[in-house]
């Protein structure tokens, strides 16, 4: 059982970054995008490191790397991609052309062909479809942005449809992802799962599900067609991804990747070339899902929490502010911080000069109150996530907390002696 808390090497100072100008940033936010999605523990780095030792043939690295990915998420098949949009754009790809050497050259243009449309719900609408009409599909909604009904799903079914999209973790009036795949299941058409995070299983956000040790294939045991997801999740480089489902569509997948457009047949240009892996993040990602499945994924939150108490205790101790816990999921152990007498503006002015130090320090704040995932902040409040901190940084979030707030409490006193 692997037990390290440890998710980087010894000794990284950034020194790169400095000798860029680049800022270091702080991560209690989680694994996002724009601050570089995950850190890779040793056994990924020196995966990495002994895959650049020598060269091999992509097209049988990836052959091989897909038995052992689907063997790891019990699927009929799987491929490795690059990120979890590109899975997608692959996945719809292959619902739309299929085996057909005419119909992958052409995409994007899908103006000859006619199954090209993904019925997807109006309330489950986020910035990622982009991933669907970007190789020509055409995104059908169905329903509407307060729910949908499962026979506004087969009523948009025609001989357009080449797929159905589902979003985790869904909302309570979208038709759930068991009712979307009996429908795709009744009319032929397959449905795809776009879960980047589906290593934590189909209740990624649900509190409680804090060990996510079984959370490998939920959807595809449900029997979604493909399930896309990402490797940044598992501490394999964010430029990574896989999917994982039927062997008829992840063969599709396979010509149309950047290797089939390597293929010594030269019969083929398909879009997944613009997605180039290299092999040794190949490598790292079936090493990240094996481990894994072999970590202590107690000891894992047990290093958070230690972090989150000792941030709960410093961050209370200045005053004027209420802390509350935010119940724990496979990818947030966190609490809100509330900035009591601080107006919206001021707790953006707050969190916007967190952003602004150096390093820069990275929470989860929206002022528009908006939900991610089942995570929501009010104006003015902020959620700190320690899932992604590294050793140390629970000092320095807490040092410029607690200094921030010190600094404002001296200013508001020093206002009241000069108006008296």
């Amino acid at each position: 059982m692997v037990r390290s808390c440890r998710s980087v090497q010894e000794g990284a100072n950034g020194r790169h970054y400095r000798e860029l100008g680049v800022r270091r940033v702080v991560n209690a936010i989680g694994p996002w995008t724009r601050i570089g999605g995950s850190s890779w523990p040793s056994e990924i780095i020196d995966a990495m490191i002994d895959a650049n030792s020598c060269y091999v043939e992509m097209q049988e690295l990836q052959e091989k790397a897909g038995r052992a990915i689907a063997e790891l998420t019990g699927a009929e098949a799987a491929y490795v991609t690059g990120g979890a949009f590109c899975a997608v754009s692959l996945s719809v790809a292959a619902c739309i052309a299929g085996n057909d050497p005419e119909k992958i050259n052409r995409l994007p243009d899908t103006s000859a062909m006619t199954k090209v449309e993904v019925i997807h719900q109006a309330c489950l609408r986020y910035k990622y479809e982009r991933a669907v009409t970007a190789v020509g599909a055409k995104l059908i909604l169905v329903g509407d942005n307060s729910g949908c009904r499962p026979e506004q799903i087969e009523a948009a079914i025609s001989e357009k449809t080449a797929a159905m999209m589902f979003v985790p973790p869904g909302k309570s009036t979208a038709v759930a992802v068991e009712k979307v795949i009996e429908i795709g299941n009744k009319h032929g058409v397959p449905v795809i799962v776009d879960s980047p995070g589906n290593i934590y299983g189909s209740d990624m956000w649900v509190p409680g599900n804090i060990y996510p040790d079984e959370g490998y294939g939920n959807f595809a045991k449900l029997g979604a067609d493909l399930v896309c997801c990402g490797g940044k999740y598992i501490g394999a480089p964010q430029s990574v991804g896989y999917v994982f489902g039927k062997k008829s569509l992840i063969d599709s997948i396979a010509m149309q990747s950047f290797v089939g457009y390597e293929d010594r047949s030269n019969l083929y240009r398909p879009l997944g070339r613009m997605s180039k892996l290299d092999r040794q993040s190949i490598v790292a990602l079936v090493v990240a899902l094996r481990r894994w499945k072999n970590l202590d994924h107690r000891l894992r939150l047990q290093c958070a929490h230690n972090k989150k108490r000792y941030l709960m205790e410093q961050i209370v101790a200045v005053g004027s502010v209420k802390i509350s816990e935010v119940p724990d999921s496979a990818i947030m152990v966190g609490f809100e911080v509330t900035c009591e007498g601080m107006s919206g503006v001021e707790t953006s002015n707050f969190v916007h000069e967190l952003l602004e130090g150096n390093p820069s320090i990275e929470v989860f704040y929206d002022m528009h109150g908006m939900v991610r995932g089942r995570v929501q902040t009010t104006p003015n409040s902020y959620v700190i996530n320690v899932i992604c901190l590294q050793d140390g940084d629970e000092e320095i979030v807490a040092n410029r907390i607690t200094s921030l707030f010190r600094e404002r409490n001296e200013s508001r006193v020093l206002g009241k002696i000069r108006n008296a």
